[in-house]
């Protein structure tokens, strides 16, 4: 008898054993089948994008870029490292330069007057959107090829990991008239300037902290806009160093702008301050392998 309960509740421990196994298996993301994530033209996300934006069919643009980025979260969801295929990364790569090509014709499209279009506004932050997704696919070992689009498209972080494949591309940025584009490579050129950043030489890193000190605005007791955006990426970048030089640079910079009597609680002279403890911490931090 003993032995035929324990017989018994051998088995139903084995039952719920493989139940609650089946279960937990159920509830593991399961990995993208590599044909579910294969990209071709035409398809919903170039809706759109092959014709001249104009304000007078706002109510055509809206609802396409609607089904745009409906399909650009269902691909991402479904395959958050992007494609794996070739020829399917150079459809992605051609989507998000169509994206933005698309969005700068908007900007300098005729004005939409008094067109009533609050959904309009959408326009204006798709190309955060657009980077936040580049961000999450752009893969050095794989996408060389797409530099260009990379530097149009994606923030400091993303642009740095490409290392000298983009510097050209980036300095061009650099020397553009477009503040937002200057921003996001004076912050990519902060990037290389780390200790752990191995790909640049000493004198290349020198060159870029260089053009950062140069970026950098003369102190002025109104800085707003542009400037203010300039001078914050600037001593942004400039915190990633480990050289005296910028140290230096930073501290004169703040001793300019602290003699105009802004007080210490300014925001750029807080980033200021902010970059100083950060090029001493990383002089005091090994270098990474």
């Amino acid at each position: 008898m003993h032995s035929a309960a324990f017989n018994s509740s051998d088995r139903v421990a084995t039952c719920v054993l493989v139940l609650l196994l089946t279960t937990v298996g159920s509830m593991s993301p399961s990995r993208a089948n590599p044909e579910d994530c294969r990209l071709k033209k035409p398809s919903d996300l170039f809706l759109g994008l092959d014709t001249s934006p104009d304000w007078k069919h706002y109510r055509q643009m809206v609802e396409q870029s609607m089904v745009r980025d409906r399909a650009r979260e269902t691909f991402f969801k479904t395959c958050p490292n992007g494609p794996a295929d070739a020829e399917s990364r150079a459809v992605l790569f051609s989507y998000f330069s169509q994206e933005v090509e698309f969005l700068d014709a908007l900007r300098n499209a005729p004005s939409r007057n008094s067109a009533d279009c609050g959904e309009c506004e959408a326009f204006i932050y798709q190309a955060d959107t657009l980077r936040k997704a580049l961000a999450q696919v752009a893969d050095p070992a794989r996408d060389v090829a797409w530099v260009r689009v990379v530097a149009r498209v994606g923030d400091a972080e993303t642009m740095a990991r490409f290392g000298p494949a983009i510097e050209g591309d980036v300095r061009l940025l650099l020397d553009g008239d477009v503040y937002r584009d200057r921003t996001r490579a004076l912050e990519t050129l902060g990037l290389w300037l780390s200790p752990s950043e191995s790909r640049f030489s000493s004198e290349e890193k020198s060159a870029f902290r260089d053009l950062l000190v140069a970026a950098l605005p003369r102190p002025a007791v109104s800085m707003m806009g542009n400037p203010y955006f300039l001078a914050n990426s600037a001593l942004k970048g400039l915190g990633h160093a480990t050289d005296v030089e910028s140290e230096k640079a930073v501290q004169e910079w703040l001793d300019w702008y602290d003699a105009l009597g802004l007080g210490p609680n300014d925001t750029l002279a807080r980033s200021a301050r902010k970059s100083l403890q950060s090029i001493r911490k990383n002089r005091e931090r090994p270098i990474e392998k």
